[in-house]
């Protein structure tokens, strides 16, 4: 993977949670992908799973901001650090997230791993 190839896989990530688009957000991800949203959970397996997931984020988010910095790029593999901001829909509060992913591609620039960390600030 190169670096422009992982920009443009970050910015359609951006895009997909921008628009509250599930659908297109999981096929940025491969049929067998591990999706650990924590080092200490149990890894979403699959699309389907993915794209169930942030559905379900997505009906309680409105006005979502996403940017990220692109920290390495080697082999089939990207690291970023990420920002992203939105108003929480039950209570209109600015939430602000910020973390890094690690992401794993596949030979098709599909996500077959993807580890996040990240932090917030705003009560939901």
């Amino acid at each position: 993977m190169s670096g422009e190839e992982f920009k443009n896989w970050l910015k359609l990530y951006g895009q997909a949670w921008e628009d509250k688009d599930a659908k297109r957000f999981s096929e940025l991800f491969a049929n067998e992908v591990k999706y650990f949203l924590s080092p200490f959970e149990i890894p979403l397996t699959g699309r389907s799973d993915i794209q169930i997931a942030v559905e379900k984020k997505f009906l309680t988010q409105d006005n979502i901001k996403f940017n990220y910095q692109i920290i390495s790029v080697a082999e089939n593999m990207g690291v970023c650090k990420w920002w992203c901001k939105f108003t929480h829909n039950s209570n209109q509060n600015l939430i602000k997230l910020d973390g890094v992913f690690i992401c794993e591609f596949d030979k098709n620039n599909l996500c077959k791993n993807f580890n996040e960390w990240w932090h917030k600030d705003g009560e939901l």
